[in-house]
């Protein structure tokens, strides 16, 4: 039986403090620039999980990323399903290609996610082994990649807010998908305020996980 090591996290539930962690994936995309924009009308950080060929198209995006004090994360390259990719020399390629995307555009990438949150730990052992640790999953989503109405989105968002939960969100699409985030940014209009009048503080994963 293969050994695994499985450092992944989906939250905090040890704390007190009002503070939580929103994420967003597959991006950088065209919505991501209207994310980035709520974001910091709201003081508020987040943590980028971000495709390596999108990284490549709009490596801008990356930049602002972390000028403006957010955290980007490694989705892999081509955003695959590494839960039925039996290559792993595959899997650490994307995984590794995309960390080299990411610091050409100016970032260092410390977490992974995996496309679809599927095998995680076969997943975090490989990331581990390229330098990213820990694999972080998620508490709260809106399944907003299926592109439901934004006072559903809201809704989802904000009835499973909680101290220490890790939300998940999308500002990009996967590949050869057809579909569009118009809905997600128009919920987070909505949810970043929320969150606020409710006492959240808004912090990147890593900065959550050392609360």
């Amino acid at each position: 039986m293969e050994r695994l090591t499985c450092p992944v996290v989906c939250e905090r539930d040890d704390l007190r403090r009002r503070v939580l962690a929103l994420t967003f994936d597959d991006g950088p995309s065209r919505w991501t620039p209207a994310v980035l924009d709520l974001l910091a009308e709201q003081d508020a950080r987040a943590t980028f999980f971000v495709v390596g060929r999108y990284v490549q198209e709009r490596p801008e995006l990356v930049e602002r990323m972390t000028r403006e004090g957010h955290e980007v994360g490694n989705h892999t390259f081509d955003h695959i399903d590494a839960a039925h990719e039996r290559d792993e020399a595959v899997v650490r390629d994307q995984i590794a290609r995309t960390t080299a995307a990411i610091v050409a555009a100016g970032a260092t990438p410390r977490l992974m996610r995996p496309p679809y949150g599927k095998n995680a730990c076969r997943v975090a052992r490989l990331a581990a082994e390229e330098g990213l640790s820990p694999t972080v999953l998620w508490s709260v989503e809106a399944w907003d990649w299926a592109s439901p109405p934004p006072d559903r989105i809201a809704a989802d968002i904000l009835g499973g807010a909680k101290p220490g939960a890790i939300l998940l969100l999308h500002d990009g699409i996967p590949p050869d998908e057809q579909r569009d985030c118009a809905g997600t940014v128009a919920a987070l209009g909505e949810i970043l305020p929320a969150l606020r009048r409710d006492g959240y503080e808004l912090v990147t994963v890593s900065e959550l996980l050392a609360a």
